[in-house]
């Protein structure tokens, strides 16, 4: 069972101990049935700056996911057992033969 997220307020440290395990992604709007795209989470990074007062610090996740599978920028229902389904926007921020990277940013 999942605790819901608010990815308002969730802060970085709740992604630490889920670095290295597996997510599945489809688009927002893609159409219903569409098959799922395995992702890992590989690293979580928290911006250089400073919280202001009463807010957390920004810090993005970075995906990794196969390259054959076109995974463009936009919108995308993330699952996780331990997270339940997130919004997040994602961007291919790289590219090798085995594999496309994926940044969503949580400012």
């Amino acid at each position: 069972m999942s605790d819901e997220l608010d990815l308002a307020t969730v802060e970085s440290d709740r992604f630490e101990p889920l670095l290295n395990k597996k997510f599945s992604a489809v688009p927002w709007e893609g159409p219903v049935g569409q098959p799922s795209v395995e992702l890992d989470l590989v690293r979580v990074v928290p911006a250089r700056l400073h919280a202001q007062e009463g807010r957390r610090v920004p810090f993005s996740l970075f995906f990794n996911g196969p390259a054959g599978v076109h995974l463009g920028q936009g919108l995308y229902k993330v699952l996780h057992p331990q997270t339940g389904e997130m919004p997040l926007f994602l961007v291919p921020v790289a590219s090798k033969e085995e594999r496309i990277q994926l940044q969503a940013v949580m400012n």
